[in-house]
């Protein structure tokens, strides 16, 4: 066993002369980057999942955990779930782009399901 100046182990050697450091290489964190430049794939993909789970600082549910081209689908940490819409307020709300429609599906009562349009109720839904 080898020891620095502060005492600390910094290598050991088996009986047979095997040696093992444990001073970290040099180098930096590889998890600790921050990209320069566009990383070129060649159209190729990085990886390819089945299924994926994210998390992020979005805890709250006011704050996106997963968002896909700035707005177009947001999922919320509380569950509700929008399509055109930045911060929907029911689990499923849609903003249809040329009408400026909003729809959304209030489950808030177990008996049935609300559909509103623009935040009116137009039809009620039993499962």
């Amino acid at each position: 066993i080898w020891r620095d100046s502060t005492g600390l182990v910094v290598a050991s050697m088996t009986a047979n002369g095997k040696l093992y450091t444990t001073i970290p290489p040099t180098g930096d964190n590889l998890g600790n980057h921050t990209a320069t430049t566009h990383l070129d794939m060649s159209s190729k993909a990085i990886f390819g999942v089945s299924s994926m789970t994210i998390t992020g600082a979005g805890m709250s549910g006011a704050e996106p955990l997963f968002t896909v081209a700035s707005s177009t689908f947001n999922v919320l940490a509380n569950g509700n779930v929008g399509v055109g819409i930045a911060n929907p307020t029911n689990q499923l709300e849609i903003k249809n782009p040329v009408s400026a429609t909003n729809m959304q599906f209030d489950t808030s009562n177990p008996a049935y399901v609300t559909l509103m349009i623009n935040g009116a109720p137009v039809a009620r839904l039993k499962p």
